[in-house]
């Protein structure tokens, strides 16, 4: 019965030291086949012993026929149970597994290589790969297992037709899960069947990796037994796959952000305006260098420590600082005015304001933040030549007369 794949114990007592049940255990522990034990002995003690080795049955004799091969049927089918919902716990494992390695891997090079390591863990499995497709060609991104020659005979020795007949390439097209279940069966793979044999691999999955700007690449796992890549597996893969896009797209957004934050501080502190962020209520947040310097502040910590609020600090007159506090209540998405300011030594700037509001995903105002230039040459150019304007019409309206004549 061993071709089968299970033993019948017989001997519950042997003539040497190891008894039945002994060589049962040894058996079961490390060829994985499942015991069924058929003897004449009634002794009491000899099925608590039995149990002890996860046996999957107990006959004594006489035994007819149907009962054994019933016996012998459900052993079976409870040992290939048994062993896959083991093999499903390893895969839920690797994927509970890549679940961690996301909160702390942000190397998208490193996340994909420890996540095929990871699937490499799981019994069964040959091979793990992240393939991307460019023109026609599958690139190979990532890699985990020991048979690679066969991998790269595949993708660099076949012709446009061929390839495109693989999983890999469908996955890629259709953007859904693909599954050979026998490879040495698939005339997908019939170019390949004898390479297959010999470096036993005998079924693969292709599952889609998606992340938000579409298609990252294709996850492919190898192994070394024919029909294993049910449902079941195949939905636990594509729960991993998105884990993967998941944190890829992560440390993606994490990139970009920082970029976007290293560009804006660039800008913040080098701009040639100022610029300044407020609380609703009129307090800094935060203001540039040339925002301090504009209202005569040696620092911007030291304009942050002393200004608690622009309305009535900043602003020289009560009727420009209740303009002000109206601009604030009307809470436009922006704000452009010009004021009279006092500066920290109390000489009086003109300054030109240009503001936004900045509101969280409820509408509520989080802060305002804005631009400042510095108008005082304009303002007092533009006073110095109404000035002129003023002279110059009184001056054409005394002399009016002395034109005329």
């Amino acid at each position: 019965f061993a071709s089968v794949g299970h033993l019948i114990a017989d001997v519950i007592r042997l003539r040497d030291e190891v008894n039945g049940i002994q060589a049962a255990n040894e058996i079961h522990e490390h060829l994985d086949i499942p015991v069924v034990y058929l003897t004449a002995y009634s002794d009491e003690n000899l099925p608590q012993q039995a149990k002890l080795t996860d046996a999957y049955a107990y006959l004594t004799k006489p035994v007819r026929e149907r009962e054994l091969h019933a016996s012998l049927e459900m052993s079976l089918y409870k040992h290939a149970s048994e062993k896959r919902i083991h093999h499903l716990n390893q895969v839920l494992r690797s994927v509970r597994d890549v679940n961690q390695l996301i909160t702390r891997e942000r190397v998208p090079q490193r996340l994909l290589d420890e996540a095929c390591a990871i699937l490499m863990r799981t019994r069964g499995y040959r091979l793990a790969l992240i393939v991307h497709v460019e023109k026609d060609r599958l690139r190979i991104l990532s890699f985990a297992g020991e048979d690679r020659e066969f991998i790269n005979n595949i993708f660099e020795n076949s012709s446009g037709e061929l390839i495109n007949k693989l999983p890999c390439m469908e996955c890629f097209q259709i953007k859904q899960p693909v599954v050979c279940h026998d490879i040495l069966h698939d005339e997908r793979y019939e170019t390949w069947w004898q390479e297959a044999l010999n470096v036993n691999l005998l079924s693969m999955v292709a599952i889609p990796i998606m992340s938000a700007g579409g298609l990252f690449g294709i996850l492919s796992v190898y192994a070394d037994q024919p029909n294993i890549f049910g449902d079941e597996e195949v939905d636990l893969l594509l729960e991993l796959a998105g884990d993967m896009a998941f944190g890829l797209t992560s440390i993606r957004e994490e990139k970009e952000r920082k970029l976007a934050e290293a560009s804006y501080r660039n800008i913040f502190e080098n701009a040639p305006i100022g610029i300044f962020q407020s609380t609703p209520q009129g307090r800094f947040l935060k203001v540039n260098p040339v925002m301090a310097r504009i209202y005569g502040y040696d620092s911007q910590q030291d304009m942050l420590e002393s200004v608690h609020d622009i309305a009535t600090q900043i602003y020289d007159s009560s009727a420009q600082r209740d303009e002000f506090k109206n601009l604030l209540a009307k809470q436009d998405e922006v704000l452009n005015f010009q004021a009279s300011n006092l500066r920290k030594d109390g000489s009086v700037i003109w300054s030109a304001t240009n503001a936004r509001t900045i509101r969280n995903t409820e509408g509520e105002i989080l802060y305002y933040e804005g631009f400042v230039r510095d108008i005082t040459e304009t303002k007092q150019a533009e006073e110095s030549l109404h000035e002129r304007e003023e002279l110059f019409s009184a001056l054409i309206a005394n002399t009016g007369d002395l034109i005329l004549l």
